[in-house]
């Protein structure tokens, strides 16, 4: 299986620094949407609008 195999295109330079700063939080320990959206916000790039990352927001995207 590819791991993009799903997509239609690659995944934008935003989509990899996003992965790359959900990575970091979860090898530093945060597990609960309130520690991911601070890691993110420390260490991720903004939302595509600008905003802070918040648990609301992570919870309306699927993240437990």
């Amino acid at each position: 299986m590819e791991p993009h195999q799903t997509r239609s295109q690659p995944p934008t330079g935003w989509e990899n620094l996003l992965a790359d700063a959900f990575e970091r939080a979860f090898a530093g320990g945060a597990a609960t949407p309130q520690e991911l959206a601070a890691a993110l916000n420390l260490g991720g790039p903004r939302r595509p609008d600008g905003a802070a990352w918040t648990e609301a927001e992570l919870a309306r995207l699927g993240v437990p």
